[in-house]
Order: structure tokens, then C-alpha cells, then sequence
């Protein structure tokens, strides 16, 4: 039998990733945490802002005290990667979501 740990779904997220949209953005992936491990996938041309970097930061805590995981389904680019470098986030624990395929933590 599957169980919710064992099941992904994907969430394409395209656009603005911004205070604009994050609480509609939250909600999604909210619901889907709620039955499954979630995966996202960001194009390069998205606008990020340091909102919605906040935003993958609590996912993946309400995920991981769930037993479930948030991952992105490849590593970050283009503005992603900006605001993640500009905030000190790609050598902290949201390194994670794109390196768990490889076995890092």
C-alpha cells in the first residue's frame, strides 16, 4: 500500500514568485503537503523575490515535521538562483531541495 511519503506531485510554478503571489502559491502547497511530497519546478524566467524563498524555508519545515518532502525538480536558475545568492541561502539547509536526488543533506 502507498502512503503519503511515498507519493509526489509536481507544482510548476511559473511568473511572478513574489509578495503578490504567495499566499495563493502558500495555499497550494499547503494542499498538496497535506497528501503528498511535493516537487516544484520553477522556470529560469521567473520573477523571485526573497518572499517566496521564506516561503520554500517554511514548506520544507512543514514538510519535513510532517515526514514528507519539498524538492525542486532541478537546481535553481535565473532569478531563483539570484535571490538564493544574494541571501545567503545556497550553502544553508535549502540547499536540500535540490540536492536530495544526490544524497546531500
Amino acid at each position: 500500500m502507498l502512503t503519503a511519503q511515498t507519493i509526489s506531485e509536481e507544482l510548476k510554478l511559473v511568473g511572478q514568485l513574489t509578495i503578490r503571489t504567495v499566499p495563493e502559491i502558500a495555499s497550494q502547497v499547503s494542499d498538496i503537503l497535506a497528501r503528498a511530497n511535493l516537487v516544484l519546478s520553477i522556470p529560469a524566467d521567473s520573477e523571485v523575490d526573497v518572499s517566496f524563498i521564506q516561503l520554500l524555508a517554511s514548506a520544507q519545515k512543514s514538510a519535513e515535521a510532517s515526514g514528507k518532502s519539498v524538492t525542486l525538480s532541478h537546481p535553481p536558475a535565473g532569478a531563483l538562483h539570484d535571490v538564493l545568492s544574494r541571501g545567503g541561502f545556497l550553502e544553508t539547509g535549502l540547499k536540500s531541495l535540490w540536492n536530495e536526488k544526490e544524497g546531500a543533506a
